[in-house]
């Protein structure tokens, strides 16, 4: 467990990526001045899709592909996969940050176990933290685990948990980003 006052100093905090201070909750926005109001359909609760308003790249590594939504500024880091009911297999989300450092990562409202893949500069794999599990839906913030690398990194994998060692996902492994 790492306190409050630790937390500051290491700069970037994971929901499975946020920052040490959350970013502020979006407010609504004010209703369409038509008498008409739209009705929205449930939204499924299996594995979930790309975000529109994420960027997506291919991310290549090991004998994996994915299909990865970029988080690439505070509030869609802080956002990460949390609250997700699950991920599609062949789905990951792909943080990337605009110089290195040594991010720490945790479960927060995670509802499925997650492989972290921690890439450095140069798109080499520098390490790799496998089956993060599910926190307890009880417990308090503050007791829940941080994950790191342990060494400067500037984009961070994160895939269903089991997929690194499946796809033979190792420190040294060479990571390809392309668009779709």
């Amino acid at each position: 467990m790492v306190v409050a006052a630790s937390l500051a100093s290491l700069g970037t905090l994971a929901a499975c990526a946020t920052d040490p201070t959350p970013p502020p909750m979006p407010t609504a926005t004010a209703a369409p001045t038509s008498t008409v109001q739209p009705t929205l359909a449930p939204t499924a609760t299996l594995a979930p899709t790309v975000a529109p308003e994420l960027a997506v790249a291919v991310v290549s590594v090991g004998a994996g592909t994915f299909v990865a939504e970029v988080a690439d500024n505070q509030e869609t880091r802080a956002q990460g996969l949390s609250g997700r009911p699950s991920m599609a297999p062949d789905a990951a989300m792909w943080f990337a940050y605009a110089l290195s450092r040594v991010p720490s990562f945790w479960m927060l409202r995670m509802h499925f176990p997650l492989d972290i893949v921690w890439v450095d500069a140069e798109l080499r794999v520098v390490s790799v933290t496998n089956n993060l599990p599910i926190p307890d839906a009880d417990a308090p913030e503050a007791s829940l685990p941080r994950y790191s690398p342990g060494v400067p990194v500037r984009y961070v994998l994160e895939i269903n948990a089991g997929l690194a060692n499946e796809l033979g996902i190792v420190p040294g492994s060479i990571v390809t980003l392309t668009e779709p």
